[in-house]
């Protein structure tokens, strides 16, 4: 689906990303992955840690661990 903003943990810290964003890769932490969706909600998920990457327009996540908050 579509974002406005991926917020995530690296394990320097965390980062967002919007849309056009240049290709990028990272480690990924333990802690609170956030997805800001176009009609304004908002995704949480508990990650454990694992792998980001954006290329083109489309963000992928790989993770030992993923549990969506409230679902």
């Amino acid at each position: 689906g579509e974002a406005r903003e991926v917020i995530a943990p690296s394990v320097l810290g965390y980062f967002g990303i919007l849309p056009r964003h240049a290709p990028f890769r990272c480690k990924l932490a333990e802690g609170s992955l956030r997805i800001k969706l176009p009609d304004g909600k908002e995704r949480r998920f508990s990650i454990g840690p694992g792998f980001f990457e954006v290329e083109g327009d489309r963000v992928a996540v790989a993770v030992e661990r993923a549990e969506e908050a409230g679902g």
